[in-house]
Parts: C-alpha cells; structure tokens; sequence
C-alpha cells in the first residue's frame, strides 16, 4: 500500500511541475483523464473539451462535430 501511496505522490508532483512549466512558455492546459476516454464518457469529455479549444484558438467548432472521424 505504501508503494502506491509514494508512487501517486511522485505521480502528483510530476504533473503539476510540468503543467507550470508548460504554463510558463505560454500554454494553456487541459488534463484529460484516460477514465474520460471511455466509450461510456469520451462523448461528455468531447462535448466540454472542443468548445473550449475552439474558443481558445479563436475558431468556430463545426455544428455537429464531436471531434471524431467518422
């Protein structure tokens, strides 16, 4: 159990050191959890993840665009 509780720390304090690294070169940011890309959730995830890029990068999200290939 200590194993896992060591290695979720290292795991915490990697992301967040490359998210502020990433942020400081000017990069905006998303964290996309792989549980979020289950078929089961990946159509939520999309649905709040495009709109957002698309505002970001100044462009009009396609009306019915998930994303995905089709």
């Amino acid at each position: 159990m200590e194993y896992w509780v060591v290695k979720f720390a290292r795991n915490v304090e990697r992301d967040e050191q490359s998210r502020t690294a990433l942020e400081a070169l000017g990069w905006k940011v998303h964290v996309v959890w792989e549980c979020q890309l289950k078929k089961k959730t990946i159509d939520a995830t999309m649905a709040k993840l495009l709109p957002a890029l698309a505002e970001e990068l100044g462009k009009e999200l396609a009306a019915g665009s998930d994303g995905r290939p089709g």
